[in-house]
């Protein structure tokens, strides 16, 4: 027999768990990290309300984080000492194609530190040589995980106007100096000599303009209208779009005497 009811509940609902802890979140959730190192703590947070429907503390965010991370950056490190295994493998299963591993004794003693890794597959090197145009491309960009540094590449043109990987290099920063080492090795495999008779095309990426004006010297140089058109006329444009749409028009049919 029901003696007393009462229709409203007042109990209100608990967000908190104590087995929702920071070892519980990094095993849940430890890929999504990993594929984000430079997460927030306030997007971990995000996640467990999201996915568990809990609530943490940025000090639970932040420990689960620094869990996953030395696991993960002692794992990074380890790939550092692995590099020349990585060359020796290409050396027994590649053996034409190129690559070489510069490192510098001088920053920190004792230690060979990792300064700049250059690879070249020969099957890239004939390639280029034996069905793509004298064009080749050169850019870079930055690494934003915990790998920092730069990756610089250098791309071809085949016969069907598609791109053509030739090389690439990953290098410490984005300089003169590692342009023209990585400028100097794929001359070195392409046989590319001056430059003479080859079209190299770049952004305006102060190093790399200086790298080609020395080691290819006699190649015709052309800058990428793509980013031509994103660093000097995209406000330019943008602004003709705010007259109205047939600006061009307009303007075309504009007449001074009137």
């Amino acid at each position: 027999m029901v003696k007393k009811y009462h229709p409203w509940n007042k109990c209100t609902n608990k967000n908190k768990n104590k087995l929702c802890t920071s070892k519980y979140i990094a095993r849940k959730f430890k890929d999504r990290i990993i594929s984000k190192p430079n997460i927030k703590l306030w997007e971990i947070q995000e996640w467990v309300r999201q996915k568990l429907g809990l609530y943490v503390g940025r000090t639970i965010a932040y420990m689960s984080k620094a869990i996953v991370m030395k696991e993960f950056i002692e794992d990074w490190k380890l790939e550092f000492f692995r590099l020349a295994d990585y060359a020796d493998m290409i050396k027994r299963t590649n053996r034409v194609s190129s690559y070489w591993i510069r490192t510098n004794k001088d920053t920190v003693p004792g230690k060979n530190m990792f300064v700049y890794f250059y690879v070249c597959f020969d099957a890239f090197k004939r390639g280029w040589l034996e069905g793509c145009r004298r064009i080749i491309g050169f850019d870079g960009c930055f690494l934003k995980g915990l790998c920092k540094g730069a990756l610089l590449v250098a791309v071809g043109k085949n016969g069907n106007t598609h791109m053509f990987s030739i090389a690439w290099a990953v290098v410490d920063q984005e300089t003169k100096h590692s342009w023209t080492w990585f400028i100097q090795n794929l001359s070195a495999d392409l046989e590319l000599g001056d430059g003479f008779n080859l079209i190299v095309m770049s952004d305006i990426q102060k190093g790399l303009i200086h790298a080609i004006e020395d080691c290819l010297p006699m190649a015709e140089h052309r800058m990428c209208a793509r980013h031509i058109w994103s660093n000097r006329f995209k406000d330019e444009l943008a602004r003709l779009g705010m007259l109205g749409r047939n600006i061009c028009e307009d303007v075309l049919d504009y007449n001074k005497e009137v």
